[in-house]
C-alpha cells in the first residue's frame, strides 16, 4: 500500500469502479474520482481535458457536488485544489472491501461464527497529499 501505484490500480480504481457498477454514481462523477486518484491532488483547469466541451463553471458545479457527496475534500493548502476523501461516504465499504480481498485486513470470527473485521484503525479523515502513505503505514 506504500506505493500509489499499487493503491490506485489495486484498490481504489476498482472500488470506485464497483460503486459505478452498482449505480450508485454517474459516469461523469467515477470520471473525476479516478483523475482524483491519479493526480492525487488536482484542481478545476484539470479536468478540462475529461470535459472538454464544458465550462469551468461548470465543471466547479461537478466538484461541488462531489464534496456535497464528500466523495473530495478541499486540499489543505488550498481553496481550489480537491483530494479524493476515503471515508464515510459511498466509496468507503467498497474501499474496505477492496483491502479486504487483497488480505489487507484481519479475518476475525465472532462468538457466533460470523466473520467480522477491525476496521478502526483504517477508518481516518483524510488531509493532505501524503493521506494514501499514512493509509499504508496502518
Amino acid at each position: 500500500l506504500a506505493q500509489h501505484s499499487y493503491l490506485s490500480k489495486k484498490i481504489l480504481h476498482p472500488a470506485i469502479d464497483m460503486v459505478l457498477r452498482d449505480g450508485r454514481l454517474s459516469m461523469d462523477d467515477a470520471r473525476i474520482l479516478h483523475e482524483a486518484v491519479e493526480l492525487q491532488i488536482f484542481q478545476n483547469s484539470d479536468l478540462k481535458k475529461l470535459f472538454p466541451q464544458h465550462s469551468p463553471s461548470s465543471i466547479s458545479k461537478k466538484i461541488r457536488q462531489l464534496i456535497e457527496q464528500r466523495l473530495l475534500i478541499q486540499a489543505p493548502d488550498s481553496q481550489r485544489k480537491y483530494i479524493l476523501r476515503l471515508t464515510q461516504n459511498i466509496l468507503t465499504s467498497y474501499i474496505m472491501q477492496q483491502l479486504s480481498q487483497a488480505g489487507f485486513l484481519p479475518q476475525l470470527r465472532c462468538a457466533s461464527g460470523a466473520v467480522s473485521i477491525d476496521i478502526a484503525p483504517i477508518i481516518m479523515e483524510v488531509s493532505g497529499k501524503s493521506s494514501y502513505r499514512r493509509l499504508a503505514n496502518l
